[in-house]
């Protein structure tokens, strides 16, 4: 069964121009899949951004629920250079 989490891990690997670094994404990436959730049907969720201290950038965790159990699923994301 295909779920959300799939179709999110499907459009991280789909879409490179989002991509910065090894598993790091540019910070747009999580509207898309806020975006991508809605359109889904999920309207509740909690996106909770933990910023790193010398880098400007984070980690963010994403999580909601889907067909009774909860997801979760975190990614790192960096703002573009100056």
């Amino acid at each position: 069964m295909f779920t959300i989490k799939d179709e999110i891990y499907d459009y991280m690997e789909t879409h490179e121009e989002l991509l910065i670094g090894h598993y790091i994404y540019k910070p747009e990436l999580a509207e898309n899949i806020i975006n991508l959730l809605k359109n889904r049907g999920i309207e509740e969720y909690i996106l909770v951004s933990s910023p790193w201290p010398y880098i400007k950038g984070g980690t963010n965790a994403l999580s909601w629920i889907e067909n009774g159990h909860l997801q979760m699923m975190t990614w790192d994301y960096r703002m573009e250079e100056d």
